[in-house]
């Protein structure tokens, strides 16, 4: 009876974890998919499609030339590509980190909370997601800069101005919960080694 409730806690925690990293994962892929497109995936009704480089994140304030009303299917290709990149590294980090946690799950199920696996991994899922984090902001810095100084998009708007780059803070506060936990693990399988040498 107990190893049943231990599979059953074993199989809600994975769940939790991948339905987790799934939105996380999904929602990037769709954000992506958008940038792309260069407009909504999908409308009902009959409604337009077309979205603003502002709602899209790309610049915080613009001022479109005068009888202009561009939209984000303007944006050239290459720029809009650019941006797509940084929910792609975000989503990749978040499944790379989703299968190392998983692996820490099925060590700890298995009563091996301080084993060599799990202390290995729990910092290798903090890395993955703190590295998705920060190469999120530098694609998101070398595409803001790529786009605002593109003859193609300078056409389109008199101003633009960004106030700031993307960054992915759910993503860096779980890479640092994670870091710490395995930090945690780490001392306490020095511990577990320390004890099984005074007996």
């Amino acid at each position: 009876m107990d190893e049943r409730k231990q599979d059953r806690r074993l199989t809600l925690a994975v769940v939790a974890v991948w339905v987790c990293a799934g939105i996380m994962a999904l929602g990037a892929v769709i954000a992506a998919a958008v940038l792309a497109k260069g407009g909504a995936l999908w409308t009902l009704g009959g409604a337009d499609g077309d979205l603003d480089i502002v709602q899209m994140g790309l610049l915080d304030q613009v001022t479109p030339e005068p009888g202009l009303d561009p939209v984000l299917a303007d944006i050239p290709l290459a720029n809009r590509l650019l941006f797509a990149v940084a929910p792609l590294v975000t989503a990749a980090s978040w499944l790379i980190a989703a299968v190392l946690v998983t692996r820490v799950l099925r060590g700890i199920a298995a009563g091996r909370p301080f084993g060599a696996d799990v202390v290995r991994r729990l910092p290798r899922a903090a890395v993955a997601l703190g590295a998705g984090a920060l190469a999120n902001l530098g694609a998101d810095m070398v595409a803001t800069i790529a786009l605002t100084a593109s003859p193609q998009v300078n056409d389109l708007y008199s101003t633009m101005a960004s106030e700031g780059f993307d960054f992915p803070g759910t993503t860096f506060v779980c890479a640092v919960i994670i870091g710490a936990l395995g930090v945690a693990f780490r001392r306490g399988a020095v511990m577990e080694r320390e004890l099984a040498g005074l007996v």
